[in-house]
């Protein structure tokens, strides 16, 4: 991951969240790991691992998450800054 350009990094970031969000929502509904992988066409192996972490979070930490994500990948495509500038940028975000 660290050998990726900061711009598949940013990408690879903003997949996860979107994920996540999508698990937590149909984990409300009450959905479990099968149906879930079924609707989002992911293996459920994969969603189960993701089920834990997905639980630490509430639906707006999530969507805070995502949408400062995509405001970097914006900010880095619209040419405002870099895009290591911009993953530095969000990684900062999400950690505070």
């Amino acid at each position: 991951l660290l050998k990726q350009a900061p711009a598949k990094i940013l990408a690879i970031i903003n997949s996860e969240y979107a994920r996540m969000l999508n698990i937590k929502s149909m984990m409300e509904k009450g959905m479990n790991d099968t149906a879930i992988a079924t609707a989002l066409g992911m293996h459920s192996f994969a969603v189960g691992k993701r089920m834990p972490t997905v639980r630490k979070y509430k639906m707006e930490e999530l969507k805070k998450c995502l949408n400062q994500g995509i405001q970097a990948d914006h900010s880095y495509k619209s040419g405002n800054i870099s895009d290591r500038m911009a993953l530095e940028i969000l990684l900062v975000e999400l950690t505070q």
